[in-house]
């Protein structure tokens, strides 16, 4: 094909089109002696060519070539089926009848070519006969689903429909024509019967009548039809179940095998009572077809000599379960069950025998190789047949009266107890469900409960989980083979862990214990010493009980964490009594000073640490059950284990556990933090401890011990000082080695002349600037921690770790940006560094003295590196030292500075007595960005409370001067962003990275302080007088243009912030003149409408310059508040709209047409909804009406919102409308783009 000049597929007449795709497909299917070029031009071809008309003739011809290859003949039979799921009104309605009738030829013909070549029958494999078409099979399969499809779209009670284009307005004519076609069934059966099609074909076309009934591909097909068809169907299932019935399998042998026959018979049995459920249970009882799917299982999946056949019988047992349900609140009811389950429940356990039988090696035969479990695809059948039966009569196992409930679960445990674990997995999901159904609660009555009725068989089911968790025999695979033998068993271990769970939720932690403590003294009462090198399998049953001990932990209750007078419940006193015993025997096995450490397999001793960590809290004493503390025999083993290789990351791993559990590792005489953290580190530098386990160990010192230490010093780390100087040296500890390092390379690079740092020292510059996060990041206290409450005033005017860390390193750090900015792997490291120092600095008025010469470091790497990280630290800047316009901290927060920078309590200090309220000015009153700070909705209560204390301005901080200076930051880094990196439209493409960044960016300042913003640009004081304007702009410019999803989030973001902004946030019952002197509510409200005007006057601004707008394929309105509503309502129909609408996701394109909605005065609101949808959205995608549809739900809800009206409710309305419009749009869309008429 390479090299010919074709006329457009549009035009072309079907007899070139038909020699192109046989020219394609011999090319596609050859696989040799042609290019790769001619390769992807055939492979286009045959993807496009199946859009247009012609392939119906293509594909007809195909199938009626005599010399079509299998190959060929199914990719005709998919084109077709394509065309009939997407493009059924090509047909004229003259046309569907000989249609039919052709696909029935077919199928009568090329059964005969398949009979005459000797081919068996049932090929292709899978329910829609797979999809390579290696054989004929595949192909009249894919036939049979095409006829199918047909029938779903003709037969809609005798009414046959087809459609013709009406080109002038773009539409397609629907068409209703009288037929004869009054039923499906008899029609089809006879159909094929007339043309002698094998009864084979008949079965599968039974059995996708219900699947492409079900089917939302049918385009052409609307709901009413559909639903009509179905239940159509539905009236025919006792006519189908009798016709399945009544197939006689031998006397089709000539045709068909009777195997594949029968399994048809069974595929299309469970395709309907799948789909239709409510098919009598008298009916299934009374048909042989159960009796035969019985009996084939009974032979077993090898001795049949036909597993797809025993497969195929299982599955329609397992859809018989599930469709008869009685443990589902909507599955049939317990009494008209018991009928079926009074017919299947014997049958199934007279299957039993094979079961067992399947589990000896002989039961395979000698063809199928050795296998040390028997004949698995046997037991997983049957076994999956157990627990469905299990699950569907879960009612009747919880019911006090007999229903052989002891058997049941005995034959569950038989099917846990395999020991292939592929085939044991099958039986934990019932036991799951039981432990959610049963519990241990007691039965009606007082009856026993669950756990007590059943407690011997679940105990031999712990018994059987931890046989199941033993570690099997190495097999001696290695590489790949082994990777994956290690993640299957690590799943293994997590399933049958959460089956110790349910049992233990059944019969209560206690026995669990005891039984698991009873099993770990068994395996280990051979003593450790005299192991050889070669450990024999008893390790193995410890490994096993261990990790079963490790998934019990979670539901032991916890030590109580104070002591009390009160009793303690059996679980509790069983566990603090147990608990310690077990890990004073493993800790007599494994520590260092053992003589049987050494021969400890490495497995398992990263499980001891496993058990260790999740029982850290009993580790310590707990008088009067343990009085031996384990800490000190805990710690020596943990440390010398970090050197190990393999168990270096479960030691890690234990040890930061134990740190979290305990705040200490050994006893007060024992290594303190800061000496821990050093031998930590410096074995990390020394390449003895990997990075990631030196990071959970550090996490563990500093928020297990470091965060809990007092401010000024004393506790446990007394020696070493409070947390603030352990904190101060363990960063000085990294930043002199951090030093080192850049000085070193700073060095070597001036030897060598110039360029920039990298290799192995950056490698150590990258991890130290991450230690250097973390200390900052988890050394200061939760600020609601597990002590209760803030602890800001326990060190008012103190320093808080943060800022001394920032003190310290700030020649370091700028070191680092000389030595390494055009490396974005340091620089990222770096700005994340200065987020979290931001975040966690208390109180924020300690970080005021820092905040200019930091603004000033990240405006420089702005400007010069021009990567998107350092945009995203300087938001932080304004997110933690900004006023929040809608606050959720109380007042308590506000008054300590706690929190995330949501409140202006952080310029404000409490002092003692009743303070005045005072301005910057040093007049009385609050200033009107402190009033907006305040004033939130649904804030009454809590706003009258917080007006009320005694605040006062701490010496030396201005609130405004500080928001003079945020608002300077917004526009210093606008213009290094729109000079240097979003220049134009292509920019916006280009770097998605910054524009995501810069929108979260310029957000926070509508989120905090936009009235400071709103006067700021209204006194003419900015450095870019158009700055707002520009903002929007670009943000229309990006919007939907954007192929990048976080971009565009971020733009969405931005506007609804930025619509928001001029919404009312002051409650009804706004606080009165005397809480808050000289501040009423009439001037935050006034406040409120000048922002309402300001956004407004905004969005009447001119549209984009042409240097910032992209090429596109419609021209943008020449105002924003127009643009803005075109760009929501073009995203609508884009393809990117199923992202975009997705209100499950914040934000939302939804969310920001809503706010635009609110904001827009309802008289413009209708004029640019209008014109927008009518541009935006053209009539191939949309119709008149369901734009008006659209047009009237967003007006309404923008006049409700103003009304103040059931704005919930009002816009859930309208979020089910616009994405209802959508998704028609983009089915329109991408139906039209398949033509090439978008």
């Amino acid at each position: 094909m390479a090299g010919q000049t074709v006329p457009p597929p549009a035009r072309m007449d079907p007899a070139v089109m038909l020699t192109q795709t046989q020219k394609a497909l011999s090319i596609f299917y050859s696989g040799q002696g042609h290019s790769r070029e001619e390769f992807k031009e055939a492979e286009a071809w045959l993807e496009s060519f199946q859009h247009y008309p012609q392939a119906w003739v293509v594909a007809d011809a195909l199938i009626s070539d005599q010399n079509s290859s299998p190959p060929v003949l199914f990719f005709a039979a998919k084109t077709l089926q394509t065309k009939v799921y997407l493009d059924w009104e090509e047909l004229e309605p003259g046309m569907i009848e000989p249609f039919k009738q052709q696909l029935v030829r077919h199928l009568a013909t090329w059964s005969v070519r398949r009979r005459e070549g000797g081919e068996s029958g049932g090929g292709g494999g899978g329910r829609r006969g797979g999809s390579s078409g290696g054989d004929l099979g595949a192909f009249l399969n894919r036939l049979c689903v095409v006829l199918a499809a047909v029938a779903v779209q003709v037969g809609r009670e005798g009414r046959e429909y087809g459609g013709k284009e009406d080109t002038q307005h773009g539409r397609m004519e629907v068409v209703v024509v009288d037929t004869n076609w009054q039923g499906v069934l008899t029609d089809c059966v006879n159909l094929l019967a007339s043309h002698a099609v094998p009864q084979e074909h008949i079965l599968h076309l039974l059995e996708e009548l219900p699947v492409e009934a079900h089917n939302e591909q049918l385009t052409a097909l609307s709901r009413p039809d559909r639903q009509a068809f179905r239940e159509q169907l539905k009236a025919l299932r006792p006519h189908v179940v009798a016709y399945l019935a009544a197939v006689d399998v031998g006397k089709e042998a000539g045709l068909s095998p009777p195997q594949v026959l029968q399994r048809k018979i069974f595929r299309s049995m469970g395709r309907w009572v799948s789909y239709y459920r409510d098919l009598p249970p008298t009916d299934l009882v009374e048909n042989r077809i159960l009796l035969d799917a019985f009996a084939v299982i009974a032979q077993g999946a090898a001795r049949n000599g036909h597993e797809r056949l025993f497969q195929s019988a299982i599955d329609l047992l397992i859809d018989v379960f599930v469709a008869y349900d009685c443990s589902l609140p909507e599955g049939i009811s317990l009494d008209a069950c018991l009928p079926l389950a009074q017919f299947l429940v014997p049958n199934v356990f007279a299957l039993q025998p094979t079961y067992l039988a399947s589990l000896r090696p002989s039961s395979l035969p000698p063809s199928a190789g050795p296998s040390p479990h028997g004949d698995t695809d046997t037991a997983k059948g049957i076994c999956m047949v157990f627990v469905e039966m299990a699950l569907s009569y879960l009612p009747l196992l919880l019911a006090p009266e007999p229903y052989q409930q002891e058997a049941l679960l005995r034959l569950l445990l038989l099917v846990t107890s395999h020991p292939e674990p592929s085939v044991s997995e099958y039986a934990l999901p019932f036991w799951y469900e039981l432990a959610k159904a049963g519990g241990r609660r007691a039965g009606d009555g007082g009856s026993p409960g669950v756990g007590e009725r059943y407690a011997s068989i679940l105990q031999e089911l712990l018994r059987a989980l931890v046989e199941r968790m033993v570690y099997p025999p190495q097999d001696g695979g290695g590489g790949e083979r082994a990777a994956d033998g290690t993640r299957r068993r690590r799943r293994n271990l997590m399933s049958f862990g959460d089956a110790v769970k349910d049992v233990s939720s059944l019969i209560g932690p206690s026995p669990c214990l005891h039984a698991l403590a009873h099993l770990l003294h068994a395996t280990l009462s051979t003593p450790t010493p005299s192991l050889p090198p070669s450990p024999p399998p008893s390790w193995r049953q410890t490994e096993a009980c261990l990790w079963a001990l490790r998934s019990l932990a979670p539901s032991l209750p916890l030590p109580p964490s104070l002591p009390s007078s009160a009793p303690l419940d059996t679980d509790t006193t069983t566990a603090l009594t147990v608990v310690p015993q077990l890990l004073s025997l493993l800790l007599s096995q494994a520590s260092p000073s053992s003589p049987s450490a050494p021969s400890l397999p490495p497995l398992l001793r990263v499980t001891i640490h496993h058990v260790l960590g999740r029982l850290a809290p009993f580790l310590p004493p707990h008088p009067p059950s343990s009085t031996t503390d384990l800490l000190p025999f805990a710690y020596p083993l943990l440390l010398a284990d970090l050197g190990s290789p393999a168990a270096s990351p479960s030691a890690a791993r234990a040890l930061q556990e134990v740190l979290l559990a305990c705040g200490r590792v050994t006893g007060p005489d024992s290594l303190p933090p800061l000496t821990l953290f050093g031998q930590i580190y410096t074995a990390s530098l020394a390449g003895q401890l990997s990075f990631g386990n030196e990071t959970l160990v550090v996490e563990g010192i500093l928020e297990g011990i470091v965060a809990r230490m007092d401010g000024e010093g004393g506790g446990e780390g007394g020696r070493e000082g409070g947390r603030e100087e352990v904190v101060q040296r363990m960063v000085g500890m990294v930043g002199e080695h951090l030093g080192d390092v850049v000085g070193k390379e700073q060095q070597e690079r001036r030897r060598e002349g110039g360029g920039e740092g990298g290799g192995k020292r950056q490698v150590m510059v990258e991890q130290d600037l991450e230690r250097l996060t973390t200390i900052i990041r988890v050394s200061e206290p939760r600020l609601m921690g597990r002590r209760g409450g803030g602890r800001e005033g326990e060190r008012e005017g103190g320093t808080s770790p943060a800022v001394g860390a920032v003190q310290s390193l700030l020649p370091v750090l700028q070191a680092i940006y000389d030595e390494y900015k055009g490396k974005p792997d340091v620089m990222e490291k770096l700005c994340r560094f200065f987020k979290h120092a931001f975040r966690t600095a208390r109180p924020k008025t300690a970080f005021y003295p820092l905040l200019d010469p930091l603004v000033r470091f990240l405006l420089q790497g702005l400007a010069e590196t021009r990567q998107s990280s350092f945009l995203y630290s300087i938001s932080y800047v304004v997110s933690e030292f900004g006023p929040r316009r809608h606050s959720h901290n109380d007042s308590a927060d506000a008054r300590a500075g706690n929190g995330s920078g949501q409140q202006v309590g952080w310029w404000l200090e409490r002092r003692g007595g009743a303070g005045a309220w005072r301005g910057t000015d040093g007049r009385r009153g609050w200033p009107a960005e402190v009033r907006w700070g305040l004033a939130r909705p649904g804030g009454g209560e809590r706003a009258r409370r917080m007006w009320g204390q005694a605040f006062s301005l701490r010496a030396g901080t201005k609130i405004r001067e500080l928001l003079a200076r945020l608002l300077l930051l917004l526009e210093e880094a606008s213009q290094i962003v729109f000079s240097s990196v979003l220049r134009n439209g292509e920019d916006f493409t280009n770097h998605p990275d910054m524009v995501e960044e810069y929108f979260y960016f310029a957000s926070k300042f509508f989120a905090h302080c936009p009235v400071p913003l709103m006067n700021r640009c209204r006194r003419q004081e900015m450095l870019v007088p158009t700055l707002p304007q520009t903002l929007l702009q670009s943000a229309v410019v990006g919007f939907v243009t954007l192929q990048h999803k976080d971009a565009q989030r971020a733009i969405m973001h931005f506007l609804e912030t930025f619509l928001s902004a001029g919404q009312p946030s002051l409650p009804h019952s706004a606080p009165t003149s005397s809480a808050a002197p000289n501040g009423s509510s009439s001037s935050v409200l006034s406040d409120t409408a000048g922002m309402q005007d300001w956004i407004l006057s905004l969005l009447h601004s001119p549209s984009l310059p042409p240097a910032m707008t992209p090429p596109e394929q419609h021209p943008l309105p020449p105002t924003l508040g127009p643009a803005l509503l075109f760009k929501l309502f073009h995203g609508l129909a884009g393809e990117s709209a199923r992202e975009l609408v997705n209100h499950s996701e914040k934000p939302c394109l939804c969310g920001v047409l809503s706010r635009a909605a609110e904001t827009i005065p309802p008289p413009s609101l209708r004029e640019w909804a209008y014109a927008a949808l009518q541009a935006a959205v053209p009539e191939v995608l949309a119709t008149p009406q369901e734009k008006q549809e659209v047009w009237e739900a967003v007006c309404h809800f923008g006049e409700r919102g103003r009304e103040g009206g059931r704005e919930g409710r009002d816009r859930r309305e309208v979020f089910a409308v616009v994405g209802k419009f959508a998704e028609k749009c983009r089915e329109r869309e991408r139906k039209t783009r398949r033509k090439g008429r978008v």
